[in-house]
């Protein structure tokens, strides 16, 4: 039997790295057709899962890779250390694909839970951007606050930008905005979600300094980080393919 992990049971050997790219597939596509189908409750073993979460996940694309992409890398290393110990009869009925998709299954609704308080995040976060924006005293105390809010805005997408401004200034809600726009609520959600993603890579490439006493700025350097780590997980995967 060859070995997954090195003796220190955290980095992959070369057989670890092939059978990580020939796992990649099959289990990330199942994982992403569960969440288009609004179905991952049914799949996953353990507990209620957020209807917040599959709700949207269902209409942003960006986010069911995210919780696919991010459960593979949970998954990946204890299945290849319980693969070491023998754990699994890999000559038997099941194959290895299918045990490692069951793994999936186990650590998915931490997942999408770990993006529940994301999203109610992005809500607070929204909040906080919109009532800086609002302040219409500049002084020595407000102006970096300002200007963080101006530069935020001007980078969000046409639509997006709209509809903010329309809550900034006129105090209505995203859907209210959304539809005087001429844009589906779920449209602007789905483009606030990824926003906030973008933001996060701004921040962590240094093109945006966002201040990390806020909780955007930690929100941003944490989920830069979890991204970082996921694309160098794809980045295995196309060398060993």
């Amino acid at each position: 039997m060859p070995k997954y992990l090195e003796s220190h049971g955290k980095t992959l050997t070369l057989a670890g790295q092939k059978l990580s790219a020939e796992l990649y597939d099959p289990a990330v596509g199942a994982m992403l057709g569960w969440l288009a189908a609004g179905d991952v409750a049914r799949h996953s073993r353990y507990g209620e899962l957020s209807q917040v979460v599959l709700n949207t996940a269902q209409g942003d694309r960006f986010l069911r890779e995210d919780i696919a992409i991010e459960t593979f890398v949970r998954a990946l290393v204890p299945f290849l250390r319980r693969l070491d110990r023998g754990d699994f009869d890999t000559n038997g009925a099941a194959s290895v694909t299918t045990f490692f998709i069951g793994a999936c299954r186990n650590r998915i609704g931490e997942v999408v839970w770990s993006h529940h308080t994301r999203i109610m995040e992005l809500r607070a976060d929204t909040e906080e951007l919109l009532d800086r924006a609002r302040n219409t005293t500049i002084g020595p105390d407000t102006v970096d606050g300002f200007e963080l809010a101006r530069d935020l805005l001007l980078k969000a997408p046409r639509n997006l930008r709209s509809v903010l401004l329309l809550v900034i200034y006129e105090g209505t809600t995203l859907a209210e905005a959304a539809k005087r726009v001429g844009v589906k609520p779920t449209t602007i959600r789905s483009q606030l979600m990824r926003y906030k993603n973008h933001i996060a890579w701004l921040h962590f490439r240094r093109t945006l300094e966002i201040p990390e006493a806020t909780s955007l700025g930690q929100w941003a350097r944490n989920t830069a980080e979890e991204r970082k780590i996921a694309a160098e997980a794809r980045r295995a995967k196309q060398s060993v393919a």
